[in-house]
């Protein structure tokens, strides 16, 4: 119900599950060479799956710092709530319901233009951002870009929680009902 930014942690985060079409491997490139600059930043990864031994061999090889396995939850949403920004780094999808998630709960959503869906739900540059389909570079700079200027970043965070209104279930349901009042006519 609330409209504006709550206060954050210096967060990114991943939720979904631990599989190549989430691109986990992908977000791990990246928080191997944006974490060195960043040691007051933390990566969250919420969910589980068949990469996850790959996943900590991975930090383990690469001595990775400030990530964190948080296994499968239920409940997501204390994730959402804390962290700054979420990482969606998916090779594709149908719907990204994390993102929705995320942004009602003022969590600047960043994800690869990989899926049809996602310019229904991110308005590019203005309440997250859409990176071309595994531009890890241009991936990277959104990220230092939203690390480094907390007032943009909370600027986008309040856009991103207007944004996910249109998702609620009174909305959705309308749209439901008037496409049935159609259809039975």
């Amino acid at each position: 119900e609330n409209s504006s930014c709550p206060p954050k942690q210096h967060e990114l985060l991943f939720v979904g599950r631990f599989s190549k079409q989430k691109g986990i491997d992908i977000l791990l490139k990246i928080w191997k060479k944006i974490s060195p600059n960043y040691p007051d930043w933390k990566l969250k990864l919420v969910g589980g799956g068949e990469l996850e031994s790959f996943i900590l061999e991975y930090i383990k090889r690469n001595n990775l710092k400030n990530i964190q396995l948080e296994g499968f939850q239920t409940d997501t949403s204390k994730y959402y709530q804390n962290a700054a920004i979420l990482c969606m780094t998916s090779v594709f999808e149908g719907w990204g319901l994390v993102l929705t998630e995320a942004m009602s709960r003022g969590c600047v959503p960043i994800a690869f233009h990989s899926f049809k869906s996602v310019t229904d739900i991110i308005d590019d540059k203005e309440n997250g951002f859409l990176i071309p389909p595994f531009n890890q570079e241009l991936f990277i700079e959104k990220l230092k870009y939203l690390m480094d200027n907390i007032i943009e970043r909370e600027i986008i965070a309040t856009k991103a929680i207007q944004k996910s209104k249109n998702f609620t279930i009174d909305n959705i349901g309308k749209e439901w009902e008037k496409l049935f009042s159609i259809i039975t006519q």
